[in-house]
């Protein structure tokens, strides 16, 4: 898959990458889905903050997609809700 976003990075572009990967958890296209939300989450820590509902709302995902996949390390690497160990995720 390849995707080019344009433009800022703005909460908007975390908006619609986010709902894209939804979409494809729903068709069961697991392999795209994991790099929409880690696009989304960098934008959302670039421009809210490691802090803001969104923020944490974004890493919530990616720990969601995890449980669902069984990848139970790295869901809890991504639970603790800190940006530095989402990366290693």
């Amino acid at each position: 898959m390849t995707v080019s976003i344009s433009g800022d990075e703005v909460p908007e572009n975390r908006t619609s990458l986010n709902n894209l990967a939804l979409l494809y958890a729903s068709q069961g296209e697991y392999d795209k889905v994991e790099l929409l939300y880690e696009w989304a989450l960098a934008i959302s820590e670039k421009v809210l903050g490691s802090e803001h509902p969104d923020t944490t709302s974004s890493l919530n995902n990616r720990a969601e997609l995890y449980d669902r996949l069984g990848e139970y390390d790295k869901r809890s690497r991504c639970s603790k809700g800190r940006w530095r160990s989402v990366r290693k995720c």
